[in-house]
């Protein structure tokens, strides 16, 4: 089910071992969801509008990677206790949040540098 080149995104655990890359929400359905995104805040997260849009936009953002998952099987992985996270990633117009995790990725990665140490000058100035 994943494509061999994979949009950048966040790597998502939706609980399970469900790992999935979510990209950004393309800018197609972000005109077609976006007074509806507008609308959305963690007030009404729970009303059945909001849900589906949560659905749809994550929907959008995950056939970036993902060409054939379905609507139903995005309602599979997004839960009550997930939602809001995934809708907050899917969001992530300015990529902040997927710069952080790559960074954090890379640093884990790295054996930690020592500074080197700093040499006074001796002598006349």
């Amino acid at each position: 089910m994943q494509s061999a080149n994979l949009v950048p995104g966040v790597d998502y655990d939706f609980g399970g071992g469900r790992v999935y890359t979510v990209a950004a929400l393309p800018i197609v359905a972000l005109m077609r969801l976006q007074s509806r995104l507008t609308n959305l805040s963690t007030d009404n997260a729970l009303s059945p509008e909001s849900v589906d849009t949560i659905l749809q936009a994550t929907h959008a953002a995950l056939k970036r990677n993902y060409p054939d998952i379905t609507l139903d099987q995005v309602g599979e992985l997004v839960d009550v206790a997930n939602m809001l996270e995934v809708i907050s990633l899917v969001l992530d117009v300015g990529g902040f949040k997927r710069k952080a995790a790559a960074e954090a990725e890379a640093a884990k990665n790295q054996p930690a540098q020592t500074a080197a140490p700093t040499v006074l000058p001796t002598g006349p100035v």
